[in-house]
């Protein structure tokens, strides 16, 4: 009977599965290097936006012109321009993310954020407008419908209490004015 063998996806090879080989490759520069090439497209703005900030300039780009290390180079490669435009994707990335306001504003906010004091201004005033909304009492069809589902809790699960999964648990408005709807790829 063979040996079970281990099969590394980043590095495509596969060897002997025992606990001293394993710890070896998965600690080895070769699969660090690919596992990080593997994740490079999937990281948001903010991501690179960080790492890159952290890094000195690549003196290589900058004298030369080229960079023999190209991604695998421990230096940056964003001239500050670059880095200017990363930032403000990266802030786009957040507003998409994090907020509840129509495309229209998100459209005004990304147009003002040439000049930072124009964006806190527009910050500023978003959040009164958001804090002002708040206040309001909640429309009458999501007070209905928060009703309805809360009411019809079979009374097996209401002997439960606060112990049910958050699947099972009752709705409230709260839980219905903030959904927050993941994209799904």
């Amino acid at each position: 009977m063979g040996k079970i063998r281990y099969y590394c996806e980043y590095c495509d090879r596969s060897f002997l599965d025992d606990l001293k080989a394993r710890k070896k490759h998965l600690s080895s520069t070769q699969h660090a290097r690919l596992k990080k090439q593997y994740y490079l497209p999937f990281r948001t703005a903010k991501e690179v936006y960080e790492e890159e900030t952290t890094k000195d300039p690549c003196r290589k780009l900058i004298t030369q012109n080229f960079c023999p290390f190209a991604e695998n180079c421990k230096y940056s490669h964003y001239k500050p321009h670059e880095l200017e435009i990363l930032r403000q994707q990266a802030h786009a990335e957040d507003l998409r993310r994090n907020s509840s306001c129509t495309p229209q504003l998100i459209d005004v906010a990304l147009s003002k954020m040439s000049s930072s004091e124009k964006v806190d201004e527009w910050l500023l005033a978003w959040k009164t407008k958001q804090e002002g909304e708040a206040l309001k009492p909640a429309k009458p069809a999501l007070q209905a419908v928060s009703k309805a589902w809360s009411s019809n809790l079979p009374p097996v699960l209401q002997d439960w209490g606060s112990d049910l999964p958050p699947s099972l648990q009752p709705w409230s408005t709260f839980n219905l004015s903030n959904v927050h709807v993941e994209d799904w790829g």
